[in-house]
């Protein structure tokens, strides 16, 4: 009964008119980098400009890093009219991002202190699919197939681009995290109950 009230209280996706969250760094697997490029390409907004836009917000996050980048409170590519465009097929960090408190404490660039809804099984949820996608591809678990949205979105749509083999050998040229890197990033999202936001 008292999980239940709780659960009343969590603010939903559906409701908030001020989502802080979609101006979060989000950590995109290769895996859900085609599936969201699969919905661009069906609903016709994978277009030149688009891919450009999404490179060049994938570099200027690679540069300014997590916090750098809430500091920027740029909303997320894929949000419409401020509503997510890919709701049901949103990444797996996105379907993560709960929060106990009011929106209004959750806008960058502010930092207040917020209490989140900690997602037991997210790390390892992304760590499975990372797994089944490298063995899926011939890929070797070297590295973490992952990376920010944008920039991994763009790689998503290139690569549906390719037939077969040759998607294959673009994506052992490109740079993809260590699994050192990616401990690093759970760590420093593993947050405890009340958490400041930066």
């Amino acid at each position: 009964l008292a999980a239940n009230k709780q659960l009343e209280r969590l603010p939903s996706c559906a409701t908030c008119a001020t989502p802080g969250c979609c101006s979060q760094m989000v950590l995109l697997t290769l895996f859900e980098a085609t599936v969201l490029a699969r919905r661009l390409l069906q609903t016709g907004r994978d277009t030149p400009g688009l891919r450009r836009h999404l490179g060049q917000l994938g570099r200027e996050q690679d540069q300014l890093g997590r916090h750098g980048w809430w500091r920027q409170a740029k909303p997320c590519p894929l949000l419409k009219q401020g509503r997510c465009s890919v709701y049901d097929v949103r990444p797996v960090m996105c379907r993560a991002h709960f929060a106990w408190s009011e929106p209004r404490l959750c806008q960058p660039p502010e930092s207040h202190t917020i209490t989140t809804v900690e997602m037991v099984g997210v790390g390892r949820a992304l760590v499975q699919i990372n797994a089944e996608m490298s063995e899926q591809l011939d890929l070797g678990y070297e590295f973490f197939y992952a990376g920010n949205l944008p920039r991994m979105l763009v790689l998503g749509l290139r690569l549906l681009d390719f037939d077969g083999e040759d998607g294959g050998r673009y994506l052992k040229k490109q740079k993809f995290m260590t699994h050192a890197e990616m401990i690093e990033w759970f760590g420093r999202a593993a947050a405890p109950e009340k958490t400041a936001v930066q």
